[in-house]
């Protein structure tokens, strides 16, 4: 069977969320950060800060640029972007919907090993539409890479949860 590239990609970042889960539960070392309670994970916070405040203010280079140049979005609202002009013309979509707003449920899982840090959570997005506001409850994971002193996003991975 041959996977597509979308598809790898999955994988791969299937198969690193698991190893670090499993890491976590049983090789408890100061490498790696379970909670955001750490300095380390409570500084690497930032990039969902800057994230949800980029979104909420509709900033279209503020987000993209959180991006590396080659980062990849699997969206909670379409398809899988590679790059930041796809990523970019994905939120220039978004970005006109109105009263568009994030907020993270509680603390998101924090996982440090080296220069990568993933995030995984839950997140709400809210917008209105045709005087209705509309609530889109998500799981997401980031995986991000420290370049230089600062994170980018090389991974980010977003979906709804079925209405029942």
């Amino acid at each position: 069977m041959k996977l597509t590239h979308e598809q790898k990609v999955l994988l791969i970042t299937s198969l690193l969320i698991t190893t670090i889960f499993i890491y976590s539960r049983f090789k408890k070392q100061e490498t790696l950060i379970e909670d955001t309670s750490s300095a380390t994970g409570e500084e690497a916070l930032y990039i969902l800060k800057d994230w949800k405040r980029n979104f909420e203010e509709k900033n279209l280079d503020g987000i993209t640029n959180l991006y590396t140049s080659e980062g990849i979005l699997v969206s909670t609202f379409g398809a899988i972007l590679t790059g930041r002009k796809e990523i970019k013309d994905y939120f220039d979509d978004l970005f006109k919907n109105e009263n568009l707003k994030v907020d993270f449920i509680g603390k998101p899982h924090v996982g440090v090993i080296g220069d990568l840090t993933i995030f995984t959570g839950v997140y709400v997005f809210s917008y209105t539409e045709k005087g209705s506001v509309v609530k889109v409850k998500a799981r997401y994971s980031f995986l991000c890479k420290l370049y230089n002193g600062k994170l980018f996003i090389i991974k980010q991975h977003s979906s709804a949860f079925h209405k029942k």
